[in-house]
């Protein structure tokens, strides 16, 4: 797993991603009979948003993740919450499974970050370290056949001026694997569920927009340089040329993808 993808970004991701769906929370709960008995493992668990909220439905939660500044965001977020059942973990998730011949997790969840691993091998290895009637919980958003609204358009049109064509991850550049996470999951030894999550609206504003952005492996502040001034004048201009009141409204749709052992 890349080591170097979200430098920087912590803050921002802490501050500006979405909150998962409180449906989502119950999904899981109510799948994995999740209870004050049970071990929860959080694969790039980032600022640690999804196990801080499984948190009371669990025994131990292990966050692992390979950026320090992410790690250091959510052991701030539970501090302040007085969460101590979560166990932040600074790693290659890959080799911490490679160690957990002793341990086992009733579940396994994944939020963003499934993408970046060697998908098939990782659930192979990860297989043995789950609990009889455990199993795995991928959390997507991704939506690559959506309609994009206008205020899109232009953002990325923007986005590509100041960053380039390519997308940037870290040290290199990145595309998405061509075969989907269903895909993965049902080749996989864990049987598939698929949920798919009521869709709601969210509305950002210029300094929301800005700040998920800056969220991204793709959309580090750092890449920007002197530039960043400039850059955010420009998107500022146009999009409020769209929408004047600065109000840009997304449909989300979340879904869920349960592997069962």
């Amino acid at each position: 797993m890349y080591t170097d993808l979200f430098k920087g970004a912590a803050p921002f991701y802490a501050a500006y991603r979405l909150r998962y769906p409180s449906e989502v929370i119950r999904l899981v709960v109510d799948r994995f009979h999740l209870s004050s008995q049970d071990r929860v493992l959080d694969v790039g668990c980032g600022p640690g948003q999804l196990a801080i909220r499984l948190a009371d439905w669990s025994k131990h939660i292990v966050g692992v993740d390979v950026d320090k500044g992410m790690l250091q965001e959510a052991s701030k977020m539970a501090n302040l919450l007085k969460i101590s059942n979560i166990e932040w973990k600074l790693a290659d998730v890959e080799k911490f499974i490679n160690l957990q011949h002793h341990e086992s997790f009733k579940l396994v969840t994944i939020g963003k970050s499934f993408h970046w691993l060697n998908r098939s091998h990782f659930l192979e290895k990860l297989y043995p370290t789950i609990q009889k009637a455990g199993g795995i919980a991928v959390i997507d958003d991704y939506q690559p056949d959506n309609v994009l609204e206008d205020w899109q358009i232009a953002f990325s049109k923007v986005a590509k001026k100041w960053y380039g064509e390519e997308r940037r991850a870290g040290s290199g550049t990145y595309s998405h694997p061509t075969l989907s996470h269903e895909e993965v999951i049902e080749k996989s030894p864990f049987s598939i569920e698929k949920v798919e999550c009521e869709p709601y609206e969210h509305y950002w504003t210029i300094e929301t927009l800005l700040g998920h952005h800056y969220s991204t492996s793709y959309g580090l502040k750092s890449y920007l340089g002197s530039n960043v001034d400039d850059f955010e004048a420009e998107v500022k201009r146009e999009l409020l040329s769209i929408h004047s009141e600065g109000k840009f409204k997304e449909e989300i749709r979340v879904k869920v993808l349960l592997g069962y052992k």
